[in-house]
């Protein structure tokens, strides 16, 4: 009895001091946020430090998670284990002797998901052994139905335009979940259509409108309201177990129409604080609008590398390799053949965009990329939309062209959500021209 007892206190002992150093606990596949505070101020911490952080597991295995500034002398941390385990972290800063940013130590504890959703269930997106599919990491095959919101930034998310809506952004979300959508294709498109030199029109200008980042002007503390904004809407889809198909940054022709205000270098170092600020939720990295090729030779040989900067940065900095692909030009234009974009490693899916209709030869687009040398996913990322390039049964046949011609997953895109149009008629869109000015 006496050995009973000293085993039951050593055992009580050893499991309070465990618990004690486990800094947080968190589900599998589920994104904890982790603070850090500086001990020093920095006048454009942006540019001054970058802070990363190295999660192991007790067999080894490493996960490596760049931090993000968030304000004032606040870093964060987001990390999703990846088995339940407990999980040590380490961080290292380029400025040593940051006491509060270098060289700090944390534990995760992982519990297994105790949840419905499949994402969480079976795991982050990869590429099917076959090169042809996604799956999830467990290996279970992942159907992509996506549904289009180029401008989710400005989607509200505390009001909507229609009444008894109390959310634009929820309401659609949760729409799509209960619709058995799986993806949310989004985008970065900070300044609003109407706001955009190369496009011309209205503005989103209501009191209810969301904050974004303005980035032609640098990053500092006033774009973290855009950025805080984003958050609540990658967590809320990742939430509802949807995986966001996320182009990053900005608009594509940002770059092009901006030069000075973004160098490949700045591009780089948005694109590695973009994945440190969403890398940790479901999501399959996209670039840019029609940037494959060449955004319709908006960029040449020289000017692309600032697009071929943030696939680099994504490369580099997410340590769970979340499938990553550049939005096509229409295959009228560009296709696997003599895509940009192909042959860059980070490159393993195919975003097309094709708005043929289903009485066109469908075989010799889709076998361009079937037979392509590496193979790769392809997905019908941006189809004819409807009630803008075609009706409800072109839509529907777009997705069924898809998967008969071995593009299996298909983006479905209705005009006025895509675009997201905020007239006081929701209804009237407009036509194509008109569409800016119903924001």
């Amino acid at each position: 009895m006496k050995k009973r007892g000293i085993f039951l206190v050593w055992f009580y002992f050893f499991t309070v001091i465990v618990v004690a150093q486990s800094n947080h606990t968190v589900e599998q596949w589920t994104s904890a946020e982790i603070k850090l505070t500086s001990t020093k101020m920095y006048a454009n911490p942006f540019d001054e430090v970058e802070v990363s952080a190295t999660f192991t597991g007790p067999d080894g295995t490493t996960i490596s998670r760049p931090a993000f500034w968030d304000g004032g002398n606040t870093w964060k941390i987001r990390f999703a284990p990846t088995a339940p385990v407990v999980w040590k972290m380490t961080t290292s800063c380029t400025d040593i002797t940051n006491t509060g940013l270098h060289n700090i130590t944390q534990s995760i504890t992982c519990k297994p998901y105790n949840g419905t959703l499949e994402i969480y269930k079976h795991g982050f997106l990869k590429i099917s052994d076959n090169k042809r599919y996604f799956v999830y990491a467990d290996g279970t095959p992942f159907f992509y139905l996506g549904d289009t919101h180029w401008i989710y930034i400005h989607e509200r998310f505390n009001s909507s335009n229609v009444k008894g809506v109390p959310s634009q952004f929820k309401y659609i979300v949760d729409k799509r979940v209960t619709q058995g959508f799986t993806v949310y294709q989004t985008e970065a498109i900070q300044h609003p259509h109407g706001q955009n030199s190369s496009v011309g029109g209205g503005n989103h200008s209501a009191k209810d409108e969301g904050a974004y980042c303005n980035f032609r002007d640098g990053f500092d503390e006033k774009d973290l309201a855009g950025f805080r904004n984003i958050d609540r809407k990658f967590k809320y889809i990742a939430d509802k177990g949807m995986v966001n198909a996320n182009s990053s940054i900005c608009w594509a022709l940002d770059p092009a129409e901006f030069p000075a205000s973004y160098s490949e270098q700045f591009m780089y170092k948005l694109s590695r604080y973009w994945t440190a600020r969403f890398g940790a939720y479901p999501v399959l990295w996209t670039i840019a609008q029609e940037i494959d090729k060449n955004m319709y030779k908006k960029y040449d040989s020289v000017t692309i590398n600032k697009w071929f900067a943030v696939g680099k940065a994504i490369e580099d900095n997410d340590g769970y390799h979340h499938p990553l692909t550049a939005h096509m030009e229409n295959t009228s234009h560009t296709r696997a053949n003599d895509s940009w974009w192909a042959n860059k490693p980070y490159h393993n899916w195919w975003g097309i965009q094709w708005q043929a209709s289903i009485n066109d030869d469908l075989f010799s687009i889709a076998k361009n990329f079937w037979n392509n040398s590496t193979a790769k996913p392809s997905v019908l990322y941006e189809s004819a939309y409807e009630g803008f390039w075609t009706d409800a049964k072109g839509a529907r046949a777009a997705g069924y062209k898809a998967f008969q011609t071995g593009i299996y997953g298909y983006g479905y895109g209705a005009n006025g959500v895509w675009n997201d149009l905020y007239s006081k008629n929701p209804p009237d869109y407009g036509t194509d021209f008109e569409m800016p000015v119903r924001y």
